[in-house]
């Protein structure tokens, strides 16, 4: 039995160029819990809703400078996976050729490492289950 699906994200328009997806484990949205954590935190709303706007961007061809978008190089990791980032909040995903933008999940600037290491983890788990 599987554990990851993809649902396509409720987040993000649904008529980007681009299709955004959010990945789930064993049923539950990997996302889910940190935008509920970041959306009910007026402080951190406003770097959310950003981040949120970024992502929508991009996933309709718009360029964004690398302080706003980029490419991560994570080694032993096969897709192409990319930063969101919006002041405190950042977003993680990748691309999956012929399906999208995948949410992975979403954290702070002062636990990138720990974030990304997750990340690294969970894609190299995903990635295993499709072969």
């Amino acid at each position: 039995m599987k554990k990851f699906s993809i649902a396509l994200s409720e987040r993000i328009p649904t008529l980007t160029k681009i299709k955004i997806f959010e990945l789930c484990k064993n049923g539950k949205n990997l996302f889910s819990e940190f935008s509920d954590e970041v959306k009910d935190d007026p402080n951190l709303f406003s770097d959310y809703a950003g981040a949120m706007r970024i992502l929508q961007d991009v996933a309709n061809l718009m360029r964004k400078p690398n302080t706003q978008f980029k490419p991560l190089q994570l080694k032993g990791v096969r897709y192409k996976v990319y930063e969101v980032k919006r002041n405190k909040i950042r977003i993680y995903l990748f691309h999956q050729e012929k399906t999208g933008h995948i949410i992975v999940t979403g954290g702070f600037k002062n636990e990138q490492d720990e974030d990304i290491n997750q990340l690294k983890n969970i894609l190299k788990s995903y990635y295993d289950e499709q072969q």
